[in-house]
């Protein structure tokens, strides 16, 4: 029984290594678009999520919480960034979400204002 636990011991740490490099490429995207919050504000274009305001309730208040530590990147924001600040302000004018969603939408603007200067001129563009 020692031996058993011992060997999967052994896998648990072999596959977190790999998972550890996994994850340090998906820290350091290669674009804006390939980040993980640049994919989750290209979802605020799914028509799934359009369809649903639980759905775009729920993705603004994470697209929200997510860019309180946008400001701590020092990463450079590439023009085509402006296609999702876009995005995140037909939410305020379509009214496809709830007070709440339009809370969040506006407390991530805020916060991608807050970000360094390409991010913060297409938010006040």
């Amino acid at each position: 029984m020692v031996g058993c636990a011992g060997k999967n011991l052994s896998r648990s740490n072999s596959s977190a290594g790999v998972e550890r490099s996994g994850e340090a490429e998906l820290s350091h995207p290669s674009t804006f678009d390939a980040s993980a919050f640049g994919q989750l504000l290209n979802m605020l274009d799914s028509p799934v999520v359009k369809r649903s305001t639980v759905l775009t309730d729920k993705l603004l208040r994470l697209l929200s919480l997510v860019s309180l530590g946008l400001p701590e990147i020092h990463a450079s924001v590439p023009p085509m960034a402006e296609h999702q600040v876009r995005l995140a302000v037909q939410v305020l004018t379509s009214k496809s979400c709830s007070e709440e969603g339009l809370e969040d939408t506006t407390a991530l603007l805020l916060n991608l204002a807050n970000c360094p200067e390409p991010m913060r001129d297409m938010v006040s563009a």
